[in-house]
């Protein structure tokens, strides 16, 4: 009687143990698929040629730029001038490109791999959030593909690729409010700090869209789902509020010095009409609908691939498939947190058609444009396209 009890507490261990190791594997797998299709994909593409992204200096010279970077003042430049968003590229894009040119690696070979990064980390990030909430099955690598091959990345990454952290660190930032609520610790806060912190330096707009996510997520998982009570979430809220800006003071004291004394650069560049222009709500579902992707020039377009994504019949159908299947399935799948990616998912497409027509807004677009019109806070905003990886993220979902 013994020796059977041993021999089943034995094969039970062993069950469990070539299950955990099943389970590995097949995560190890999924990952590497994932970075096959994101870092393959970019270093085929276009051998030798360095795109113009971001600041030319990190391909140039990353040691100076990460230099001048510490200093909110430039001597060097229009007999001197306080810098404008330089002091974020001191994490995480200066010291990644500082890093490859001492390794040695070719400039062109070391922006695909930052590029395939971003990629590669969204779609973790994906996969990291199903495990979270227990997705099932293929149901994982299917979300994060989606996510990850959205078109939403094709109007920054030959430009200004730093503006799309933000939407990379987005499903990791909900993951993480997830688990703060769920365990007692300080692990997961600082963790969310830490992600913030990386992805937030250089454009404040695209990390503020972004956080509207992780607050909706505490707010349906307290009051919707009650998986916690009220005083659980404010703790959760207040240690992740104290340890976020605590990680964040270093850009943010940037932006306030060059707030009060730099260039008022929000009157020099995009407007608010411009970027009116193009934020429809069919191009918002699709992923695209920032203004710079459909411009152009007595050269041609800015972005060859906007010619493809308005004339190409096949690709436009197929832009549409996806959100088109996302909200079918949204109708017909039960899942006890369809909700919540519904209410992100309007928010969203809300926020990124923003006062879309501007001459004749919705109430809603009347009240953002009032808003972004007459406040300093509200010109910031402007950029409603960056609110679109909530939509995003809700139809990969």
């Amino acid at each position: 009687m013994v020796n059977s009890l041993l021999w089943k507490s034995a094969l039970r261990q062993v069950g469990r143990s070539l299950m955990r190791n099943t389970r590995l594997n097949l995560s190890l797998a999924v990952h590497l698929g994932l970075a096959a299709i994101a870092y393959v994909p970019m270093l085929l593409a276009k051998p030798g040629l360095v795109a113009a992204d971001t600041k030319q200096y990190l391909y140039l010279d990353p040691g100076r730029m990460l230099h001048a970077a510490a200093y909110m003042w430039n001597p060097n430049s229009n007999l001197g001038t306080i810098t404008h968003e330089n002091i974020g590229y001191l994490l995480p894009m200066g010291p990644f490109f500082w890093i490859t040119a001492h390794l040695g690696i070719a400039t062109w070979v070391a922006q695909r791999l930052w590029v395939g990064t971003i990629l590669f980390a969204a779609a973790a990030g994906v996969l990291f959030l199903c495990r979270t909430l227990a997705v099932p099955g293929p149901g994982q690598p299917i979300s994060a593909i989606a996510y990850m091959l959205s078109p939403y990345f094709l109007q920054y990454v030959g430009r200004m690729s730093v503006i799309l952290l933000p939407w990379a660190a987005l499903p990791w930032l909900v993951a993480l409010a997830a688990r703060s609520l769920r365990q007692r610790s300080w692990r997961y806060p600082a963790l969310f700090a830490l992600v913030v912190a990386l992805v937030s330096g250089v454009n404040a707009t695209a990390i503020l869209y972004a956080g509207l996510a992780p607050v909706a997520w505490i707010a349906y998982a307290t009051w919707v789902r009650r998986e916690v009570p009220a005083k659980r979430a404010g703790i959760v809220v207040a240690q992740i509020g104290l340890l976020t800006t605590l990680a964040s003071l270093w850009w943010a004291a940037g932006l306030r010095i060059e707030a009060a004394y730099g260039i008022n650069v929000l009157k020099y560049t995009e407007t608010l009409p411009a970027v009116a222009s193009t934020s429809l709500a069919s191009e918002s579902l699709r992923g695209l609908g920032y203004w710079y992707f459909y411009g152009g020039g007595r050269l041609g377009p800015w972005l060859g691939a906007s010619v493809q994504y308005t004339q190409q019949v096949w690709l436009v159908a197929a832009s549409f498939a996806v959100p088109a299947l996302a909200i079918l399935a949204a109708i017909i799948t039960r899942w006890r947190h369809r909700s919540y990616f519904v209410l992100i998912g309007l928010t969203g497409l809300a926020l990124s058609v923003g006062t879309y027509p501007f001459k004749h807004p919705s109430i809603l677009g009347g009240a953002l444009k009032a808003f972004m019109t007459n406040t300093t806070a509200g010109l910031a905003l402007r950029s409603t396209d960056r609110a679109t990886p909530l939509l995003l993220l809700s139809t990969s979902m």
